[in-house]
C-alpha cells in the first residue's frame, strides 16, 4: 500500500459523496442514471479505499484500526446516500434534509481514513501511545484523589483535637 493510491481513494470518495450532493442541490431526481451513477461511483471508490489501505499482513491492533476508521467511513457514506435517495425529488420538498453537511461528514471521515496507520508498527506504536496516555491520566487522578484525602484527614483530626481540648 503507498500512499499515494490511498489518498487516491480517499480523493475519490470525497468527489463522488461531493456528486451527489452537487446533484441534489441542484434539484435533480435521484432516480435519474447521473444520480445513480454517482452512487455508484461512490460505492466503487469505497470498494478501492479498502483495498489500498489494506496490507496483505494485518495484525490485530492495525485490522482493529482499520475496521473502526472504515465502519465509520461507510456508514457516513451509508446516511448520505439513504438521505439523498429518500429525500422528496422536488428541491421546494427537501428542506428538513441536510445533504451538505452529510456530505461534510463523510468529507471528515475521509480525511480520518487518511490518516490510518499503514503497517502493523505504526498501528501498534498508536496503541502504545495511546495506552500511555490513559496510564499518564490516571496518575495524575490518583495524584489528586490522594491529595484530596490527605487534606480531609488533616481537617479531621484538627476538629477532633479541638474537641477533646475543648472539653479540658
Amino acid at each position: 500500500c503507498t500512499e499515494l493510491t490511498l489518498a487516491d481513494a480517499v480523493q475519490e470518495v470525497k468527489k463522488s459523496a461531493t456528486q451527489i450532493g452537487l446533484t441534489w442541490q441542484a434539484g435533480a431526481s435521484l432516480d435519474s442514471s447521473s444520480a445513480q451513477s454517482s452512487l455508484e461511483q461512490l460505492r466503487a471508490a469505497l470498494a478501492e479505499l479498502a483495498l489500498a489501505a489494506c496490507p496483505t499482513f494485518r495484525g490485530p491492533t492495525l485490522t482493529e484500526a482499520l475496521q473502526g476508521g472504515f465502519i465509520q467511513l461507510a456508514e457516513s457514506c451509508a446516511t448520505l446516500t439513504e438521505a439523498a435517495t429518500s429525500a422528496a425529488p422536488s428541491p421546494a420538498d427537501r428542506e428538513g434534509v441536510d445533504l451538505p453537511a452529510l456530505v461534510g461528514r463523510v468529507w471528515e471521515k475521509c480525511e480520518s481514513a487518511a490518516r490510518l496507520p499503514r503497517d502493523n508498527r505504526a498501528a501498534a506504536g498508536r496503541a502504545m501511545a495511546k495506552l500511555a496516555t490513559s496510564m499518564k491520566d490516571v496518575v495524575r487522578e490518583m495524584a489528586e484523589i490522594d491529595t484530596t484525602a490527605e487534606g480531609k484527614e488533616e481537617e479531621e483530626e484538627e476538629e477532633e483535637g479541638e474537641g477533646f481540648f475543648a472539653v479540658w
